[in-house]
């Protein structure tokens, strides 16, 4: 799936009649031909009624609840998210897909439409969310949208067990770019994570990491081996918080001096053979 965030917008009306009528339709003022299915929709009281209420109406309740911020002048968030050829998710999956959306990018208490067409070879949905919320603040999450938008593509392919497509295997993550975003990366990271707060060095973490199924390669920098594959993870293509240095920050809980960090020489070696005999007992050596 590819997504794209349109530019902020001011016209609640417009862009909901983008959505929800075909434009050539629209060209002739004739608002008739529906192309947009409503799939989803939160926080906007008008369609308590039903979703049958005019556009206007809806639109009039956006733009009062937008009016209470007075410093966005472009409330309008306008996102699409398309599927490659013959690749129709149902409802409920997309409905998934616009809940985590707003969830994943401060829109969980805003009004939020999306739509699904149908009229392209690729299906694909709309979604129009506003910025504001009912309580005046701004809540929209907008630095980095492009990359964090990549991020969150892939990780819906990944939940909802879609087709990944080629455009999110170049993603600029981090000051480094992601060769490919497997199940391998996410599951690293997860574990990676969860593990941190557990461990008191980074040849703990080693470790605790190699019952899970990676085994980690420690030198200059910090790389892993997935065991069951022999699929190779560098640290870079996790993100710039899973290099060696900033593990090892993140384990210390604080920036630390050189001299802070260092680990005895009986630690190193009692970590070290540990290791090794855990290695030995789970499965043969990674080539």
């Amino acid at each position: 799936m590819i997504g794209k965030i349109g530019k902020s917008g001011q016209n609640f009306l417009g862009v909901l009649s983008y959505c929800k009528y075909d434009r050539a339709a629209l060209r002739k003022n004739e608002s008739t031909k529906v192309r947009g299915e409503l799939i989803y929709h939160q926080h906007i009281n008008a369609l308590l009624f039903g979703e049958k209420v005019p556009l206007n109406i809806i639109a009039d309740e956006l733009k009062s609840v937008a009016a209470s911020n007075s410093r966005t002048q472009k409330p309008v968030c306008h996102v699409s998210i398309s599927f490659p050829p013959g690749e129709r998710p149902d409802n409920d999956i997309l409905r998934g897909i616009v809940m985590d959306f707003a969830e994943d990018f401060g829109f969980g208490e805003n009004g939020l439409l999306a739509f699904k067409h149908i009229d392209k070879e690729h299906e694909h949905i709309h979604i129009i969310a506003n910025k504001i919320t009912t309580s005046g603040k701004n809540t929209a999450k907008s630095s980095h949208n492009y990359l964090e938008m990549g991020r969150f593509c892939r990780q819906m392919e990944i939940k909802y067990d879609l087709k990944r497509v080629k455009q999110m295997n170049a993603l600029k993550m981090d000051e480094a770019y992601v060769s490919k975003m497997t199940a391998h990366h996410e599951r690293l990271r997860r574990n990676i994570d969860d593990l941190i707060p557990e461990c008191n060095n980074l040849h703990t973490l080693k470790i605790s990491l190699l019952k899970v199924g990676f085994k980690s390669k420690i030198g200059n920098g910090i790389s892993f081996v997935c065991k069951k594959t022999g699929t190779k993870i560098k640290a870079s293509s996790l993100g710039r918080q899973y290099s060696k240095a900033n593990l090892i920050q993140r384990i210390n809980g604080e920036n630390k001096s050189k001299e802070e960090i260092g680990y005895s020489e009986n630690v190193v070696k009692n970590a070290t053979a540990e290791h090794s005999q855990l290695d030995k007992r789970l499965s043969p050596k990674v080539r």
